[in-house]
C-alpha cells in the first residue's frame, strides 16, 4: 500500500518533467519519464490523468487536446522557480542580490536569475523583512560624479570577453585627443569604484588568449581605463 508520502514525492517529481510552454508533453510521455527515473512511480495511464487534472488545478500548468491526446505544459516560465518553496531568507538574499551585484554578473547568468528574482519580491511581499530591503542602502564614501550609461551589447560583449577568456577588440579614445584609435585587449578583469565600472586589461599581444569578440559599439570614455592603469 502507498504512503502519502509516496505520492508526494510523485508528484513533485512529475512537477519537474513538465515543460514551459510552447513546449509541451503528452500524458503517456511523462508517465514514461517518471517510471525512468523511479521504477517505485509506476502507475497507470488512468492515474496518470488523475494526477495531471488535480496538479493543473492548483499549480498554472495547461493542456492542450489533440483528438484523443493530451499534452501537458508549464504556462508561467516562472512558476518553477515555487519548487522548491522559496523561505524568506532565502528570498531577501536575491533581492539584495539583484539591487547591488546586478552589475557585476555576466548578462547571460544575470538574464537566467530574473524568474528567481521575480519570484523572491513576490514571498517577501507584505513581510517584515520586505521592509528591510528600504531600511538599508550601499553609500559610497564620498560624493561622486553619475555614471556614464553603458549600453547593454557594449556590456554583454565585455563580460563574454572576460568570462570565456577571450581577447577584445576595442575603439579607445585617449583623453585629450579628438579621434579613438583600435586596440586588442586582454581583459583581466573588473573593479567597480563607486559607481564606475572598470575593465582591467592588457593591451600587449599575448598569446595566451585565444578568440576575438568586436563589440558593436564604443564604452563611454569615462568607463575606460586610463593608459597605463594596466
Amino acid at each position: 500500500m502507498r504512503q502519502p508520502t509516496d505520492t508526494t514525492l510523485r508528484y513533485l517529481k512529475l512537477l519537474s518533467k513538465l515543460p514551459v510552454y510552447p513546449q509541451r508533453l503528452s500524458t503517456s510521455a511523462l508517465q514514461q519519464r517518471l517510471e525512468q527515473d523511479n521504477q517505485e512511480y509506476r502507475i497507470t495511464p488512468r492515474t496518470m490523468q488523475r494526477d495531471l487534472e488535480k496538479l493543473s488545478g492548483i499549480f498554472p500548468i495547461g493542456c492542450l487536446q489533440r483528438g484523443r491526446r493530451k499534452y501537458w505544459f508549464w504556462m508561467d516560465k516562472d512558476a518553477l522557480t515555487q519548487l522548491p518553496a522559496m523561505s524568506e531568507s532565502t528570498a531577501l538574499t536575491l533581492r539584495l542580490a539583484e539591487t547591488y551585484l546586478s552589475t557585476l554578473m555576466p548578462p547571460t547568468s544575470l538574464a537566467l536569475l530574473k524568474p528567481y528574482f521575480k519570484h523572491a519580491r513576490g514571498v517577501l511581499q507584505g513581510t517584515q523583512l520586505h521592509a528591510w530591503t528600504r531600511k538599508v542602502r550601499i553609500l559610497p564614501d564620498s560624493q561622486s560624479l553619475l555614471p556614464a550609461t553603458i549600453g547593454k551589447s557594449v556590456q554583454a560583449t565585455v563580460y563574454d570577453a572576460l568570462l570565456h577568456n577571450k581577447k577584445l577588440t576595442v575603439m579607445y579614445q585617449r583623453r585629450g585627443e579628438q579621434a579613438a584609435s583600435e586596440r586588442l585587449l586582454n581583459p583581466l578583469g573588473l573593479v567597480v569604484r563607486r559607481h564606475s565600472i572598470y575593465l582591467i586589461a592588457t593591451a600587449w599581444g599575448y598569446a595566451d588568449r585565444l578568440g576575438v569578440c568586436r563589440p558593436p559599439a564604443l564604452c563611454p570614455a569615462s568607463h575606460q581605463p586610463r593608459e597605463g592603469d594596466g
